[in-house]
């Protein structure tokens, strides 16, 4: 089949879900509401038992569950395995949007496209599509006008992408975008690294799964960030990765690298996956000028695209995409101590 015959395909296809999974909704779009996201989750093990497995890891600070779905072949045989994650940050449900499409796509397409087939032929897959329901659902009751603090943060108004330890020797500086220590902050980084129990349940996850690869979404920068290096090695092999996700897409992102030898950390989840597990990861901010035509008032229509489709299908092979280069440099296995 001709290649732009099967990209158009392949937006036909988001395009359909896309909408499907918007029908019925209101103030917020296709942006659905967290007993829906939650049903969307649920569903992918009805339709394909034995393949997408359902897996309740932990709760939120209030008490909320949460899901991941592992997504792998029926045939008995253990793979590696890579995570997906998005919307640690409430008000950013591009993030579920996009992570739920690539785990329907890797689940209806394995064994018809190429890209879906190689991926599941190596490994398996684990999305987390929604890791901060507390904020999504305050998100959701204020239609997207409560103020930026109470939607981007947990139950109990911690940034959770800010609560992730540092290594050591690291040094943390008030900076915007590194967190900071006070409770009024939208970037309040809580009160101790790993105190809430949303990131402690990803700690817990990583121990018991040793993830080779990770692709976290955000939005809505239009970037790729690579987890924070401490060697060379560990470097050039992040913007391989980077490069792959980049080279996949049809309006390709900016890739922006923090250099390896800098020893500012931020306490995000990306570093703390490569640091303590040894975990390729990429940052992706979702969403850029071509995704999100005419200007928005609203900050939460500024975070995230009115009509998702495009960036769902800009995104979905690029996370593929990088999924398999990073096995290909890692065969699978998680980077050594040495080489982080």
């Amino acid at each position: 089949m001709h290649p732009g015959v099967r990209w158009g395909i392949l937006v036909i296809w988001v395009w359909a879900w896309a909408f499907a999974a918007g029908a019925g909704e209101e103030s917020l779009g296709p942006y659905p509401s967290l007993e829906q996201v939650t049903g969307e989750i649920r569903q992918l093990e009805k339709d394909h038992p034995g393949r997408a497995r359902l897996l309740i890891f932990s709760s939120s600070a209030q008490g909320r569950p949460l899901y991941a779905v592992r997504i792998s072949r029926d045939d008995g045989r253990p793979r590696p395995e890579a995570l997906v994650a998005g919307n640690i940050h409430g008000d950013e449900p591009i993030g579920n949007r996009t992570a739920l499409a690539v785990a329907r796509f890797l689940l209806e397409e394995d064994g018809r496209d190429p890209l879906a087939t190689q991926v599941l032929q190596v490994a398996e897959v684990l999305i987390i599509p929604l890791l901060n329901p507390d904020g999504y659902a305050r998100t959701q009751e204020s239609e997207g006008k409560a103020p930026v603090k109470e939607r981007r943060t947990n139950g109990r108004q911690v940034d959770l992408n800010r609560n992730f330890p540092r290594p050591g020797f690291g040094i943390w500086l008030p900076l915007g975008y590194s967190g900071s220590n006070n409770p009024r902050s939208t970037r309040y980084h809580g009160p101790q690294p790993l105190s809430e129990p949303e990131t402690q349940a990803v700690r817990d996850l990583a121990a018991s799964h040793p993830f080779f690869a990770a692709v976290d979404y955000h939005s809505a920068a239009g970037m790729i960030i690579p987890a924070k290096c401490q060697t060379r090695t560990c470097s050039r092999e992040h913007k391989q990765m980077a490069k792959a996700y980049r080279q996949a897409q049809s309006r390709p992102y900016s890739i922006f690298n923090r250099p390896y030898w800098s020893p500012l950390w931020q306490g995000n989840m990306e570093d703390f996956l490569l640091a303590e597990s040894g975990t390729l990861s990429l940052l992706i901010e979702l969403g850029n000028q071509k995704e999100r035509p005419g200007k928005e008032k609203e900050e939460f229509w500024k975070m995230n695209p009115r009509d998702s489709t495009a960036v769902v299908g800009n995104n979905l092979k690029a996370t593929l995409s990088a999924i398999l280069e990073a096995y290909q440099i890692t065969g699978g296995k998680p980077l050594c101590g040495c080489k982080r």
